[in-house]
């Protein structure tokens, strides 16, 4: 007797995958341009970002050798999820704390805190605004 697996419908698999693609890439490209601003805060050379970039590329490559037999075991889409929860544990790790993240979440806050810590900024309206059409 077998057992039906449920079928994934095309749309889904590729909705899954392109979801899983977008994940890596934030992953991979968010902190080199972000590193400008988080190495003049942090007091690091600036150069520090290269060391990132080499790190990703020597897992990549690491992963594009030993991929084949966990691809074969669990599936395309099952791998791929598999290397998502990976890279969102490594940002867990390393990334920025809660404070941060609500910092930047609050346009008032973030452009104070650029204002403070010297980065040059396009001028813009500070404050909230009474509607699409309120503007100067």
């Amino acid at each position: 007797m077998s057992v039906d697996a449920p079928r994934v419908g095309v749309a889904t698999a590729v909705g899954v995958a392109f979801a899983v693609q977008t994940g890596v890439a934030l992953v991979i490209f968010a902190p080199p341009v972000l590193a400008p601003a988080a190495t003049r805060t942090m007091g690091l050379d600036p150069s520090t970002v290269g060391v990132f970039t080499s790190i990703v590329y020597l897992f990549a490559a690491i992963a594009a050798v030993s991929s084949a037999r966990p691809v074969a075991a669990l599936g395309t889409l099952r791998a791929s999820q598999v290397c998502l929860l990976l890279c969102a544990a490594g940002i867990a790790l390393v990334g920025p704390s809660a404070a941060a993240l609500r910092t930047f979440g609050d346009k008032t806050a973030a452009r104070a805190l650029a204002k403070k810590i010297g980065v040059s900024m396009v001028p813009g309206r500070v404050g909230s605004m009474n509607g699409p059409l309120s503007c100067p």
